[in-house]
């Protein structure tokens, strides 16, 4: 049976700002902090409420800025392994009489999805750093809002009068 589920945001309200690095865009970005209401749904009705939620997401992308794109050079490294395991295996096991095809093809099916793997491993870019990248982030000095452009006065703790969020600073 199928069901069908998920969580609703209402409320979406921008509450702060700051210079950050967006791993999806792969270079330094402005993100947004959303402030939403989320509620569970089950079937498109919403049951169960939340609560209230904040969530980064890169200005450029829409992307939580720090969640990594694509997969990890550990799991390619893991599935490596899992190939090359498999693919002793089915030459390490006689064959049976009546499976012959489906021997045969694992027989070579897996060394080639080994070899393949491996190929694209070893060609892909390891992942970035991100405590690396954070730390080549410089503050930017604008005296203008991201979000609306209005100008904004030099106070201690930096607020936009005209749309109303502020800069937050970015945490290691």
């Amino acid at each position: 049976m199928l069901i069908i589920h998920g969580t609703y945001s209402f409320k979406r309200r921008i509450v702060a700002f700051r210079d950050d690095y967006c791993l999806g865009c792969s270079a330094p970005r402005v993100a947004y902090l959303h402030r939403t209401f989320d509620v569970w749904h089950l079937f498109y009705i919403p049951l169960l409420p939340l609560g209230f939620w904040k969530k980064w997401k890169c200005a450029t992308c829409g992307k939580d800025p720090h969640t990594p794109i694509g997969t990890r050079y550990a799991f390619k490294w893991a599935g490596i392994v899992v190939l090359a395991i498999l693919s002793a295996t089915c030459w390490l096991i006689p064959i049976e009489k009546g499976d012959e095809a489906f021997d045969w093809s694992a027989r070579i099916g897996f060394p080639i999805a080994f070899m393949f793997t491996l190929w694209v491993t070893l060609h892909s870019k390891r992942d970035e750093n991100l405590k690396d990248k954070i730390a080549e982030i410089r503050s930017s000095t604008t005296k203008n809002c991201p979000r609306c452009g209005s100008p904004v006065p030099p106070l201690d703790k930096w607020h936009c009068f005209n749309c109303g969020i502020e800069r937050r600073e970015l945490s290691n």
